[in-house]
């Protein structure tokens, strides 16, 4: 899924929200892989929450089960890691070997962060730094957001792909006198077919009916009507203007017409919005920024690094562009399906 020609598209994958209509068949899509991940991390969360209340209730650092209690945490805030935490670390790490900035990359350094510190804690045994279920609970959290993102999209792929215009189903007339319907997919070059009043010619095609009116408007921009005559050739997207239908015998396949390449649905995998990677690579490099700042200053006032951590890891987390990720390419999207539907390609 992450080529190096179309990785970029992932700091903005919702630029992926047209596309061919069997595409999100074959297998579980990526929202129902995130609810099993949320799933398994919700109960991961939950026990490490079992084993740190004692804590909060008033449990001694001295008592014979604190360390206990404290390293079933770490165990299951590490099962949490791997299995939920492991989404956000790969998607950065893809990203930082295409030498890319990607929006999961604060995401997975607050995760890496809250946990390195709540391990060394637990390795020194210093209670105040060991937070495992801020770590259980922030990648259940992040795990949520993201599924209700990605299923969003999906959605919103099903909804856009449901509304991409198609034209409607031709009448082919047989050599025997016999009459079928069938949608343009599939007219073969020699069959007669007709065109009802105010229905677009799917393919190129040479008229079979004495005389018709057509208007052009689609192909060269023209609304004055033409009157075309028997045997003369038809063009794909020319709209009957008659008030019958008229008789034409294609010339091609569907798959070569010029009205299949206008409305085959959008698929853009190796498209790349500049503007938005610009964006959000900025948004990204003030982040890390602010974050490496406001540590070394807490280091340097305050001379404890275990708290500047904490404050690098707290910037980190709350800074995810995850919103600045699904408007802009959604609204381009919709803007685009909807001028498609009023016939601008």
């Amino acid at each position: 899924e992450f080529d190096a020609a179309a990785f970029a598209t992932e700091l903005h994958r919702f630029n992926y929200l047209v596309g061919p209509a069997n595409a999100v068949a074959g297998g579980p899509s990526e929202s129902q892989q995130l609810i099993r991940r949320v799933g398994l991390c919700t109960a991961f969360a939950m026990n490490v929450m079992l084993f740190t209340l004692p804590t909060y209730f008033g449990l001694e650092a001295a008592h014979r089960y604190t360390h206990l209690f404290s390293t079933l945490a770490m165990g299951f805030a590490t099962l949490s890691l791997l299995s939920g935490g492991g989404y956000f670390l790969s998607r950065a790490v893809r990203a930082l070997r295409e030498k890319l900035l990607h929006i999961d990359l604060p995401i997975a350094l607050g995760i890496v962060g809250a946990y390195l510190g709540s391990f060394y804690g637990w390795l020194a045994q210093r209670e105040a730094y060991q937070y495992f279920d801020f770590v259980s609970a922030f990648i259940v959290l992040m795990l949520v957001g993201r599924w209700a993102q990605v299923a969003a999209v999906e959605r919103n792929q099903r909804r856009l792909l449901s509304e991409q215009p198609a034209p409607p189903r031709l009448r082919v007339y047989e050599s025997d006198g016999r009459c079928t319907e069938v949608p343009p997919e599939q007219l073969q070059p020699g069959q007669h077919f007709g065109v009802a009043s105010g229905q677009t010619v799917p393919v190129d095609g040479v008229l079979v009916s004495l005389e018709a009116s057509f208007s052009l408007a689609w192909i060269n921009g023209e609304a004055t009507p033409r009157l075309f005559r028997c045997t003369q050739p038809i063009p794909a997207g020319a709209q009957n203007l008659s008030r019958t239908e008229v008789r034409i015998i294609a010339k091609q396949a569907w798959t070569g017409s010029l009205l299949a390449e206008l409305l085959k649905p959008v698929t853009r995998a190796a498209f790349r919005d500049r503007l938005i990677e610009r964006v959000i690579q900025g948004y990204l490099i003030a982040i890390l920024g602010a974050a490496a700042l406001s540590g070394l200053a807490w280091w340097w006032f305050g001379g404890d690094a275990i708290h500047a951590g904490a404050v690098v890891t707290a910037v980190l987390v709350v800074s995810c562009p995850c919103a600045l990720g699904l408007a802009f390419p959604l609204t381009d999207e919709i803007a685009n399906v909807i001028l498609r539907n009023r016939g601008v390609f």
